[in-house]
Formats: structure tokens, C-alpha cells, sequence
């Protein structure tokens, strides 16, 4: 308390500009702002949740905390951006529902498990640029400002957690805003951030979503590739059929690749596999012109940009793309993504991707 009593009050910071979601679902489709906790979360295949005891799935701050100021000295106003070293930290019970540090039990009941629903994070986890400061370096800063504190004062400690939760309460959604989703599957159906649904059924590159740079937010750009599907009414058991009549194109058109930058990070391609070469990964991914593999790293981090895959459908068939300092992100999941794992029978698939894009609120004025 000494250390941790004399520094800035941060959850102001955490509160205003990152609110966790009232509900699981929300937080499941806010791509851009939230991601699935590494540690207590289904997507990631670990349900341990070692620091939140009693949560079903819990989700993190995607980035580093952004902050605004409001500068009056200038003649029209300005609002600028800024990155914070905090992090927020959102848990959800069985019912999807937010869970708050005022649910704590009156007795502790069992020594070894402590209920915690999560809580702020003076030092996100990550570390933050040039990670090497105060509270800037991945994993330990974390460690040292927020879970030794909770294992010192909460999780070993005989008395109830006060003193740690009155530094680190939990997360109310009073403030948080949801995201505009769009949506793009199947065989060209789209849902816009408007809400309009269309049917585009013409192969090509295009721009799904561009947005110019302001003092808040980079330039973002988010490109489709659509082509034709192939007639896969044809027999493939066959020893003498024609390379051709594999690949006749019919009326429909499918995505089958996406690339995303903003101004300030990595370019990242993720590009659907062809036929016959989707057998262990269903995907391609590259970040800045190289493929990147999520085997054993399912979460990686480069320039300006987070990508991670779903650890429970294998072979990088579900993978989602964060441009932190745009906080807009996407999902690309191949549309049959069977675990080929368990089914390696079904190694053919149909060949398409889906897309769902999730753009932050102050984008839509």
C-alpha cells in the first residue's frame, strides 16, 4: 500500500476509456478493444484462471489503455490520443453476465480459492513501448504491481481482499459503448456497419473499409479478395478427371483473402488456402510481406498490430487481427473448420472464408 498508495489513481483512466462490456457477448464481438484472457479462456484452451478465481471466461484489454486530452489554449480545440501502461481486465460467470469485486463472499470459506472477478491493471501485461521503464516491461511489471499484490494481499492473506480491491475494483459497464459490426460470409452476403444487408456477387479486389487519419485515430485500410466459386459437385474420386473440370467457376463469388494496415503498423495478409493444400493449415498468414505460424505461439505481437488463433479449431482456420492503435479488429474463419484433429478424414473443406469487422464507436460520426 505504501508503493501503490502514492502513485496516480489510474482507474479513472481505465473506467472512462476502457469499460468492460456488460455482457460475454459483447466482449466476444468487440475484436478490437477486447481479446480472450491467456489464461482463463475457452478460445484459448486454458481454463485454469489462476488470478480469477470463480470466472467462467475472462477478457483483457486488447492494447495498452488509450487516454484522450482536450486542449483548450488552441483557437478550434484539439483532442489528442495518447497510450497509457494500464490494462483492463473483464470476467463473466456461466450466465455471461460481469462479475464485480462486491460479489466477494463475506468468509472466505476455502483457503485456496478466493473469489476474484478480475480487476484493472496498473502495468498491462504486454509491457508497453519502449518496454523497458517503470512499468513497461511484458510480463514482469505486471507481476510486480498487480498479481503480487493480489497473491500477498488476497489469495494468501486471511482477511478478505479489502485493501487489494479498494486499489483495483473491478470494471462497471455504465460507460462502455459498443462497437458497429460488419459482416461479410457465405457466398457474397453482407451486412454493412449501417445495418444493410446486400448480396455482392462480382470477383475482384476491393475496399471494404477505409478511414482517414484524425488527431485520435491512424489511417486504416482493410482490403477483400473475392473470386469465384468452383462447381464442387464434381466427383474428386475419380483417377481420370480433368484438372479443369475441377475448377469450373460458377456464378457465385466467395472471400478468399484480406489484407489490413493502418498507418502506424504491419501490413498482415490472411489468405484462405487453395484445394488439396489445406490439410494442416487451413490458412496463410503474413505480417509485413512474412508468414508467421501459430502452432505453439497462438498470440503473437508485432508493429502496431496483435494476431492471434483460436487454440481449440486447429490449423489457424479461426484467426483475428487487432490494429491496436486503431482498436479496430477482425475475425477471418474459414467456414469449415472442422478440428482436423480429431476428424482427419475431412481434409477437404469448401473454400471460403468469413469475415466480421468490429469498428469502435467514435469511428461512427
Amino acid at each position: 500500500f505504501n508503493e501503490d498508495g502514492a502513485l496516480p489513481n489510474f482507474i479513472r483512466e481505465t473506467e472512462t476509456n476502457s469499460s468492460c462490456p456488460c455482457k460475454e457477448e459483447q466482449a466476444k464481438l468487440d475484436i478490437g478493444r477486447f481479446m480472450p484472457h491467456p489464461r482463463c479462456s475457452q478460445i484459448f484452451r486454458d481454463v485454469t484462471c489462476t488470478t480469477t478465481l470463480g470466472s467462467r471466461n475472462c477478457y483483457m484489454s486488447a492494447q495498452n489503455v488509450q487516454g484522450a486530452y482536450y486542449d483548450s489554449t488552441l483557437t478550434a480545440g484539439h483532442e489528442s490520443s495518447y497510450s497509457t501502461h494500464y490494462g483492463q481486465v473483464c470476467c463473466y460467470d456461466d450466465q455471461g453476465y460481469l462479475m464485480q469485486t462486491s460479489y466477494q463472499p463475506v468468509i472466505k470459506i476455502d483457503q485456496s480459492t478466493p473469489y476474484s472477478p478480475g480487476f484493472p491493471m496498473r502495468a498491462y501485461e504486454f509491457g508497453t513501448n519502449p518496454y523497458q521503464g517503470m512499468f513497461e516491461v511484458p510480463g514482469l511489471s505486471a507481476f510486480h504491481h498487480d498479481m503480487m499484490p493480489y497473491y500477498l494481499c488476497c489469495k494468501y492473506a486471511d482477511f478478505r481482499c479489502q485493501m487489494f480491491y479498494w486499489r483495483r475494483p473491478s470494471s462497471a459497464c455504465q460507460q462502455y459503448q459498443p462497437p458497429a459490426l460488419g459482416t461479410l460470409m457465405g457466398a457474397g452476403v453482407m451486412t454493412t456497419l449501417q445495418k444493410q444487408k446486400l448480396i455482392f456477387n462480382d470477383p475482384g479486389v476491393y475496399n471494404l473499409l477505409y478511414a482517414q487519419r484524425t488527431s485520435l485515430t491512424p489511417e486504416v485500410r482493410i482490403q477483400a479478395r473475392i473470386e469465384r466459386f468452383p462447381d464442387r459437385s464434381v466427383d474428386f474420386s475419380g483417377y481420370n478427371i480433368e484438372q479443369f473440370k475441377l475448377v469450373q467457376p460458377s456464378n457465385a463469388t466467395v472471400l478468399t483473402g484480406v489484407a489490413l494496415e493502418s498507418s502506424d503498423s504491419d501490413r498482415v495478409h490472411v489468405i484462405l488456402r487453395k484445394d488439396t493444400r489445406r490439410s494442416r493449415y487451413r490458412t496463410t498468414i503474413l505480417v509485413g510481406d512474412v508468414i508467421r505460424y501459430f502452432d505453439n505461439m497462438q498470440l503473437q505481437r508485432f508493429r502496431g498490430v496483435t494476431v492471434y488463433v483460436n487454440n481449440v479449431q486447429r490449423g489457424q482456420s479461426e484467426v483475428y487481427v487487432v490494429l491496436n492503435k486503431a482498436q479496430i479488429g477482425v475475425r477471418i474463419r474459414e467456414s469449415y473448420a472442422i478440428d482436423m484433429d480429431r476428424l482427419p478424414t475431412y481434409m477437404e473443406s469448401f473454400g471460403l472464408l468469413d469475415l466480421l469487422v468490429s469498428v469502435p464507436h467514435y469511428y461512427h460520426a
